[in-house]
């Protein structure tokens, strides 16, 4: 009875989400919150979702610290840090957990968000104790176990790591929360282990979730890495090398993602494991650390994969060194007063790496020093054609976060049919990774 009076009272709100009109929605949301009406908290709650979904992380922020100050709720304090971390402040937002955490030690909600904060600041180890603890607090959770699994096999836990996601697979493998990758994953170890059913079981369940949906393009290049991985363990040398090789041809790609990267790196670290010689490996090795290098956690995820090489480890963070002077070089020349030849000169870089951090720099100096590029607008263009094409906005670093479950750990489910509109001017956040 009360859904049914609370969507009765926010129908002017539901009815705006339904026609897609989302700035419209929001801004009701926030009328309806200030002008405390009939559920204005759950008003508010709903605005700021669509806010933070939307890019309009500030006024998100605004709002949820308003809902603070009127009424000290959980969520909201939540909703402020994750505010802060997708506007690419991921320190800030510890802070602020932390203190919400001290308040609330169970509410499970703010260590997800916590340990993704930890996670982008490269530490792991934090972020994977965080993990930990939310896993304690709700052990059947699968989109935890998932969080906690992945975690713990990037920081190094491989044993902890491929007992959490078997458990995850084993309890969830037909549920919405469920990551594929996690089944990569386990392929990666059954093979390190020699496990051939575990292997061919890996295989077999990805087969199945793509009987059940066969309408997703991710499914089927998952697919591809469990079945180079067979034809290693088959000792199947050639079929394993044609298909690393015609993997590698597409790194520049648009549709080959971070997730699609770390992938690839895993599995050329086991040929080369192996003394099987693919001879253009250092070459993709530096062009894959030269595309998603944008960051320190990024950096390390991908020297993850290749744990077993050193000389790829080297190499992508050799590569992530590169970026970081390739931006440096161009904000020095927007310093000295020329930013125009900085927004050339990452443009130029961008288009040769097809990195991230160097395009969405591009795009930040042509927003902040607009009246002092005499060609803005034509760069401008050149810098948007790049962002769609390549989704530099959106590389996000989850972990087990790949399915469209339509809510983020301390968000609200928003009405059947909402698509989120692509932010604009959120910097790369990388999230859900692969192997």
């Amino acid at each position: 009875m009360q859904a049914r009076e609370r969507k009765e009272a926010l129908k002017d709100i539901f009815t705006a989400i339904e026609r897609d009109a989302y700035e419209e929605a929001a801004q009701l949301c926030k009328r309806h919150f200030e002008q405390r009406q009939t559920y204005w908290l759950y008003a508010a709650r709903i605005g700021a979702e669509l806010m933070l979904r939307s890019g309009q992380l500030a006024d998100a922020q605004k709002l949820y610290e308003a809902v603070v100050e009127a009424k000290t709720l959980p969520w909201a304090k939540l909703g402020v840090a994750r505010a802060q971390l997708e506007a690419g402040y991921p320190q800030r937002a510890t802070t602020t957990l932390e203190s919400l955490i001290e308040t609330e030690p169970g509410y499970t909600d703010a260590y997800d968000v916590m340990g993704r904060a930890q996670f982008e600041l490269g530490n792991f180890q934090n972020a994977l104790a965080t993990f930990k603890m939310a896993t304690q607090l709700t052990p059947a959770s699968v989109n935890r176990l998932l969080k906690h699994g992945m975690m713990a096999w990037y920081a190094g836990e491989r044993d902890e790591g491929v007992a959490l996601l078997d458990r995850a697979t084993r309890i969830g493998l037909d549920s919405k929360l469920y990551d594929p990758q996690a089944l990569v994953l386990l392929a990666f170890a059954r093979l390190d282990a020699a496990e051939q059913r575990g292997l061919t079981r890996c295989l077999e369940n990805l087969e199945h979730l793509i009987d059940r949906q066969p309408d997703k393009p991710r499914l089927p290049r998952l697919l591809d890495v469990i079945k180079a991985l067979v034809f290693i363990h088959d000792y199947q040398t050639a079929r394993a090398l044609e298909e690393v090789r015609r993997m590698a041809k597409t790194i520049l790609q648009p549709e080959f993602d971070f997730e699609s990267g770390c992938n690839l790196l895993a599995l050329m670290t086991r040929l080369a494991v192996r003394s099987i010689q693919l001879y253009e490996v250092d070459a993709a090795v530096d062009t894959l650390g030269l595309r998603f290098c944008t960051s320190r956690a990024l950096t390390e995820l991908l020297a993850c994969a290749a744990v077993g090489r050193n000389d790829f480890i080297n190499r992508i963070r050799n590569a992530h060194n590169d970026i970081l002077k390739l931006t440096e070089e161009a904000m020095t020349l927007s310093l000295k007063g020329d930013p125009q030849g900085a927004v050339v000169k990452l443009l130029a870089d961008g288009e040769r790496t097809l990195n991230a951090k160097v395009i969405e720099s591009a795009h930040l100096v042509l927003q902040r020093y607009q009246a002092r590029i005499p060609e803005h607008a034509e760069l401008l263009a050149r810098a948007q054609g790049l962002r769609e094409k390549y989704r530099t906005t959106d590389i996000h670093a989850g972990l087990g976060e790949q399915a469209a479950t339509g809510r983020a750990a301390g968000g609200v489910s928003l009405p059947a049919g909402y698509r989120p509109q692509n932010p604009e001017g959120l910097l790369a956040k990388m999230g859900t990774v692969g192997a």
